[in-house]
């Protein structure tokens, strides 16, 4: 056989060779890419090229379908749950004003039994601070299903204060109203309220615990963490929001060492919803924070409140006011 033939047989051997091979590469990128999370894919077409330019490629074949395996993960897969707590506290970071809704309801088994529905809907304004709110809650005795007592509204509160400006509280159930003539104060902010979670996790103070995976919330594509947050004191624009007292349990329970389960928009990296849960021995408390609307540019007026001309002005002392 002269040498020519001879090269000509290798050659044929392995160009034969590396057709298995690249079908065998072929196959298997298919199938990896047909599970990968960013769904099906189409095939790249087998561009046929010079056997040289094949069979060098072939050489490299297994280097490079590992790192197109690792380019398609990193772009492709979800990013951690720390990631995407950060992506959040850096949108928030972002945030000059957001409305929201609460719901809240308690329950408790002691005695005869009790439930307390509140619902919360409020807005919030970053500079200058500004916070309004309408607050209603019901009250139902006795833990009967079948037979509940009929709910008595027991609060129907609206209120409105903005910083280096008066605010005014409204009793609709009393048609009463009265006037706090400081201004709005880190203590103005309820200690349950949606602002001081988000301060919260503006300022890192928590630390995710569980991927909660992806669901649909309204409209948006929602990925979901169960995040804990520290007993870190939060700060907010206007000073500390919760005192001292409040970590022990007591009526001024605030959200230190609590666990939410939150829900991010995929995005803005922005929650759309998050709910958390208080047990005691004879209670439950269920707090729920949805209908949330980031960025919301808030008109002239919209933190003014005027009581309707039919209600009395209560007198407040600065004594009463400040208790």
């Amino acid at each position: 056989m002269s040498a020519s033939d001879a090269h000509e047989q290798l050659v044929t051997v392995l160009a034969s060779a590396h057709s298995v091979t690249n079908a065998r590469h072929a196959r298997a990128r298919d199938e990896l890419l047909a599970n990968l999370t960013c769904g099906p894919s189409t095939p790249t077409p087998n561009v046929h090229r010079p056997f040289t330019t094949r069979f060098i490629a072939g050489g490299l074949g297994l280097s490079a379908l590992a790192a197109s395996v690792a380019l398609a993960f990193w772009l492709f897969s979800p990013i951690s749950g720390a990631a995407a707590m950060e992506r959040m506290a850096q949108a928030l970071e972002q945030v000059t004003g957001y409305t929201y809704r609460m719901d809240k309801v308690y329950a408790s088994r002691k005695g005869e039994g009790r439930t307390v529905r509140q619902t919360t809907q409020g807005s919030w304004r970053t500079s200058p601070a500004a916070l309004r709110a309408t607050m209603h809650i019901d009250e139902i005795v006795g833990t009967s299903t079948e037979n509940p007592s009929p709910a008595k509204t027991i609060v129907e509160l609206e209120e409105a204060h903005q910083a280096n400006h008066p605010g005014i509280l409204i009793d609709h159930l009393k048609k009463e109203f009265w006037y706090v003539q400081e201004g709005l104060t880190a203590a103005s902010i309820p200690p349950s309220s949606p602002q001081v979670a988000v301060h919260m996790v503006q300022q890192r103070h928590g630390k995710v615990l569980k991927d909660l995976g992806t669901k649909t919330s309204g409209d948006r594509s929602a990925r979901g963490l169960e995040i804990t947050l520290d007993d870190a004191q939060p700060v907010s624009e206007l000073g500390s929001t919760v005192s001292e007292s409040a970590a022990d349990g007591s009526p001024d329970f605030d959200w230190r060492n609590v666990t939410f389960e939150m829900w991010i928009d995929t995005q803005s990296n922005l929650p759309l919803e998050f709910r958390t849960v208080r047990r005691g021995e004879d209670f439950e408390t269920t707090f729920e924070f949805h209908d949330l609307n980031w960025n919301v540019d808030f008109a002239a007026d919209a933190f003014d409140l005027t009581p309707p001309a039919d209600y009395t002005e209560r007198k407040i002392s600065r004594e009463t006011d400040s208790q």
